[in-house]
């Protein structure tokens, strides 16, 4: 999910046709990032999803270097999904899965 586009608004509604496609809102939906091991971006990555009922799963690489997020949340719509995978691109460091 992490790309460089140059038509960014295409590929959101690229991306809104494909989930609404796929899914029936309301609907949980589960999305995986990695992260430099670093409390402050795991903390802006986790404030993204906070009230929503939200369940996080971590995971350190061996080297210690970063972590796997798993996020597991509800949502109504395909957009609420869409703005916060726009808020957590703008984590520094983070790749999607």
């Amino acid at each position: 999910m992490n790309t460089v586009n140059t038509e960014p608004q295409e590929f959101w509604m690229k991306f809104k046709t494909e989930l609404e496609n796929n899914f029936t809102f309301p609907t949980e939906y589960t999305y995986k990032f990695i992260l430099p091991t670093d409390t402050t971006k795991l903390k802006q990555l986790t404030t993204i999803f906070d009230g929503m009922k939200a369940i996080f799963s971590y995971r350190e690489s061996s080297t210690g270097k970063y972590t796997s997020i798993t996020i597991a949340a509800y949502h109504a719509d395909a957009d609420e999904i869409i703005e916060c995978y726009k808020q957590a691109v703008l984590i520094e460091g983070i790749k999607s899965m």
